[in-house]
């Protein structure tokens, strides 16, 4: 799979942050190419033709991280001149994109007969309900995050990242509570969250949070279910 991930440099820092994870921690047969917009503070984008790369990689996905409204305006002419099937556009910003722009981006996009994803917050995303194979193969390497417990008693052993956020923030959190009580875990994996830091915006940030708490009480459970065989640590 060829993905195309369009992002800015941004005080905040979130947009550059995930790009560089994923194309790190991308599946080697995948083809990732970064693209880096300039910051546009524009509130309404009259020739956006005027404001696209000069080159844009040809992709099968695109993956939109949009902290500015402006870059979400482009995003239509961004997918046309890449030739994308498929647009993975995370809100984890309200104020970058507002619900009007979100139906604007969405339509256009729909004309081009790109599929389109718009998890919110991003670290929500699964493959389910997804038609479009390109979509459902991103989200089986990230999205909402997978844990596994190995239990030492009443502790963690041992945590791994079965699928991480595309932040990166499942890894952190997974050392963070590594030899935690289990019945701490949860709690301790919401506040990891926090340090890591969640870059989200704070209307979003608290629900990417339960995100991270209930991937958690998952893996405990299982973990609990399975004490006593070859997962169970001495």
């Amino acid at each position: 799979m060829k993905l195309t991930i369009i992002y800015q440099e941004t005080n905040r820092g979130w947009g550059s942050r995930m790009a560089s994870f994923l194309k790190k921690n991308a599946p080697e047969v995948w083809k990732v190419k970064l693209v880096e917009m300039p910051v546009l503070n524009l509130p309404v984008i009259d020739e956006p033709e005027n404001h696209l790369p000069e080159e844009m990689p040809g992709t099968d996905l695109m993956l939109a991280l949009i902290e500015t409204g402006s870059l979400g305006q482009l995003v239509p002419e961004l997918s046309f001149k890449s030739g994308a099937r498929a647009a993975l556009i995370p809100v984890d910003f309200e104020t970058g994109m507002p619900a009007g722009l979100q139906r604007q981006i969405k339509s256009r996009l729909e004309e081009q007969d790109v599929a389109v994803a718009m998890p919110e917050p991003f670290c929500s995303l699964t493959p389910v309900g997804y038609d479009e194979k390109l979509i459902r193969s991103f989200a089986e390497e990230f999205g909402r995050p997978e844990f596994e417990f190995y239990c030492q008693e009443s502790r963690l052993g041992k945590v791994e990242v079965e699928r991480s956020s595309p932040c990166g923030g499942s890894h952190f959190v997974a050392g963070e509570i590594t030899g935690s009580e289990l019945d701490e875990a949860s709690q301790e994996a919401g506040l990891a969250h926090q340090y890591y830091p969640c870059m989200a915006s704070v209307d979003i940030i608290h629900r990417s949070a339960h995100v991270t708490e209930a991937a958690v009480k998952r893996a405990r459970k299982d973990c609990l279910q399975q004490s006593g065989s070859e997962k169970t640590t001495s």
